[in-house]
C-alpha cells in the first residue's frame, strides 16, 4: 500500500489550519497525512523531525517569526531544503511575492481559498516533487553504476598495465637469454675453431720437434748447430704449451687440478695479452715472486 504523503500546514490561526485540512481531507478526494503548526518555531521543529514532510503550506504573516524567516531557515537546512513550500496569504495583504520566490517558495495561494485551487496546487507540486525525487533517484543509481563501471575500468587498466609490465620484463629476459645464447654459440664456435687450429698446429710442432731431435743426434753436442737445434726445440715446446692452453680454452683437453704459484700464470697471461694489444700501449708488471 502506498504511504500517505505528509503535508505540514503552518498558520498562527488554528481555524485556518482546520479549513485547509478540510479541503485536503478524504471527503475532498485528498489522501494525505496532515500536520499542523501554529508558529514558525513549531513548523521548523516538525519539518526537521524524523518523519519526512513532503509539502509545506506556510502562512507569511505570523507573529514572532514570519513566513519569510521560516522559509529562509528551512532552505538553509540540508534536511529540509528540498521540501516544496507553498506560501499562503490573505487577499490584499502587503506581500512581496518576489521575496518568497527568491527564498525558495514554489507557489502562492490566497485566502479566501478555493478548494479546487488548493487541491490542484497541492497535487501539482507533490507530483513535481515525486518526479524530481524519481529523477534524483535515477541520477544516484546511474551515478553509482557509472562509478562502479569506472572502478572496473580502472581495475582493468591497472591489470592491463601489470600484464604489459610483466610482458615487457619477459621480453627483456628472453632478449637477454637470447644474447647469452648467441654469445655461448660464438664461444662454442671459437672453441671449435681454436681446437681445429690447435690440432693442426700440434701436428706441425710434432714434426718440427721430431726432426730437430733426430738432427741433434747427428751433430756434436758442443757444435753451433746443436745449440741452434736446442733453441728450435725450446721454441717448439713453448708452442706445445700454447697448444695446451688453446685446447684448455676449447675444453677438449683433460684438466688436472693442482696447486700452483700464480706468478708464472700471470706472466704467461701478460705475454698473451701483449700480442693482442696495440704497440702504443705499455704494460707494466709488478709481481712479487715471494708472495704466497
Amino acid at each position: 500500500m502506498k504511504e500517505k504523503e505528509k503535508i505540514l500546514i503552518v498558520d498562527d490561526e488554528p481555524d485556518n489550519i482546520r479549513v485547509l485540512a478540510k479541503m485536503l481531507s478524504p471527503d475532498n478526494k485528498g489522501n494525505y497525512k496532515l500536520i499542523g503548526a501554529t508558529s514558525g518555531k513549531e513548523a521548523i521543529k516538525c519539518a526537521t523531525c524524523e518523519e519526512k514532510v513532503d509539502l509545506i503550506l506556510l502562512d507569511i504573516i505570523m507573529p514572532e517569526m514570519d513566513g519569510y524567516e521560516v522559509l529562509r531557515r528551512l532552505k538553509r537546512n540540508e534536511k529540509t531544503c528540498h521540501i516544496p513550500v507553498i506560501c499562503v496569504t490573505v487577499m490584499g495583504e502587503d506581500v512581496n511575492e518576489a521575496k518568497g520566490f527568491e527564498l525558495g517558495a514554489v507557489d502562492y495561494i490566497r485566502r479566501p481559498f478555493s478548494p479546487l485551487t488548493v487541491s490542484a496546487r497541492v497535487k501539482t507540486h507533490l507530483a513535481l516533487k515525486h518526479y524530481r525525487d524519481h529523477l534524483e533517484h535515477q541520477v544516484d543509481e546511474r551515478t553509482a553504476a557509472l562509478e562502479m563501471t569506472n572502478q572496473k575500468l580502472r581495475e582493468e587498466i591497472l591489470e592491463r598495465k601489470r600484464t604489459e609490465e610483466e610482458l615487457h620484463l619477459k621480453i627483456i629476459r628472453e632478449t637477454e637469454m637470447e644474447k647469452q645464447l648467441r654469445q655461448a654459440h660464438k664461444l662454442e664456435a671459437i672453441g671449435t675453431l681454436a681446437s681445429g687450429i690447435a690440432h693442426d698446429f700440434n701436428n706441425i710442432l710434432y714434426i718440427i720437434l721430431g726432426y730437430s731431435e733426430i738432427a741433434m743426434d747427428k751433430v756434436p753436442p758442443d757444435s753451433k748447430p746443436f745449440k741452434c737445434l736446442e733453441q728450435v726445440i725450446q721454441a717448439g715446446e713453448r708452442g706445445s704449451d700454447l697448444v695446451r692452453q688453446i685446447l684448455s680454452f676449447s675444453r677438449e683437453s683433460d684438466q688436472n687440478v693442482i696447486p700452483l704459484r700464480i706468478q708464472s700464470v700471470l706472466k704467461e697471461s701478460l705475454k698473451l695479452l701483449r700480442v693482442s694489444l696495440p704497440a702504443t700501449i705499455e704494460i707494466r708488471q709488478k709481481i712479487d715472486e715471494t708472495c704466497g
